[in-house]
């Protein structure tokens, strides 16, 4: 019993913690939450620009603001809230 009450916290902590972080991106602009996937993925800002036609400063420029507007130091950071959003 006191197993299942224990796994009953630590699964409501959980999807709080991925509550949050959805709750996080939603604040994204439309073009942010395109580009959050392939970052994620690993892909290069060259390549990025490539398959969404735009320039490789413009995908740089809103690499930067996904960081900034989440309010996170790194790329690492910003992959683990994307992680954590669909946990």
């Amino acid at each position: 019993m006191i197993e299942s009450i224990v796994f009953g916290l630590t699964d409501h902590h959980r999807r709080a913690r991925q509550d949050a972080a959805a709750a996080r991106l939603d604040r994204l602009s439309p073009r942010e939450q395109q580009v959050l996937p392939m970052v994620v993925a690993g892909k290069a800002s060259k390549v990025i620009a490539h398959e969404l036609e735009l320039s490789k400063c413009t995908v740089e420029t809103h690499r930067e603001n996904l960081v900034k507007k989440l309010k996170l130091s790194t790329t690492a950071e910003l992959i683990r809230l994307s992680l954590q959003a669909t946990d």
